[in-house]
């Protein structure tokens, strides 16, 4: 596991502090849960079956694509 260094504000750590002592669990746990839940959410790697076209058949990250086109400029 990689161990990162960030910011967050005075409210931001007062309201994960205090989930974890409701939850019983070490903050740690908690700021993991919350960036599990975010990552989860992500949509970059959208379902493209359903599509037809120039995303047929296609499971690229939309910004990989963006990229990998204007290389080709």
């Amino acid at each position: 596991m990689a161990q990162i260094l960030i910011d967050v504000t005075e409210v931001q750590l007062q309201v994960l502090v205090e989930k974890a002592h409701v939850q019983k669990k070490p903050l740690a746990v908690i700021v993991c849960d919350a960036i599990d839940a975010y990552v989860s959410e992500d949509t970059l790697f959208e379902d493209t079956s359903g599509v037809f076209g120039l995303w047929a058949g296609r499971a690229m990250h939309r910004f990989g694509y963006q990229a990998a086109r204007r290389a080709e400029w």
